[in-house]
C-alpha cells in the first residue's frame, strides 16, 4: 500500500538505546525531539527530588505524546536480575530496565 509519502530513515538515541525510525517528516526534527527527550531523561534519571523527577518524566511523555503516532514493532529480551532484598522491581525492555517505576522500588534490612 502507497501512501505518496516519501519515508526517511533516522537513526536516534534515547537513554543509550538506539532506534531506527521510519519518518514521513523533516529528519532534522526528529532528531531534535528525539535529543530532547532523551535530555529530559537523563534529568529525570540523576534528580534526587521525588516531585522534579515525576514532573520530568510528565515532560518528557508530554514531548513524545505530541508527536504521535509511534508504532513500535518489536522489543529486546531483557534479563534482569536483582537481590532478594529489593521489592517492587517490575522490569521492562526500556533500559535501564528497572527505573521505570523508580518511585516504588524498596530494599528490606
Amino acid at each position: 500500500m502507497d501512501s505518496g509519502t516519501e519515508r526517511n530513515t533516522v537513526r536516534v538515541t534515547i537513554y543509550n538505546q538506539p532506534y531506527t525510525l521510519a519518518v514521513s517528516g523533516e529528519p532534522g526534527e526528529v532528531e531534535a525531539l528525539a535529543h530532547q527527550i532523551d535530555q529530559l531523561m537523563m534529568k529525570q534519571a540523576a534528580a534526587f527530588d521525588r516531585v522534579e523527577r515525576v514532573q520530568l518524566f510528565a515532560d518528557a511523555q508530554r514531548v513524545f505524546d505530541s508527536h504521535l503516532p509511534a508504532i513500535y514493532f518489536g522489543a529486546p529480551y531483557v534479563y534482569v536480575a536483582t537481590s532478594m532484598r529489593v521489592l517492587n522491581a517490575r522490569p521492562t525492555t526500556q533500559r535501564p530496565a528497572l527505573l521505570r517505576n523508580a518511585d516504588e522500588l524498596a530494599a528490606t534490612k
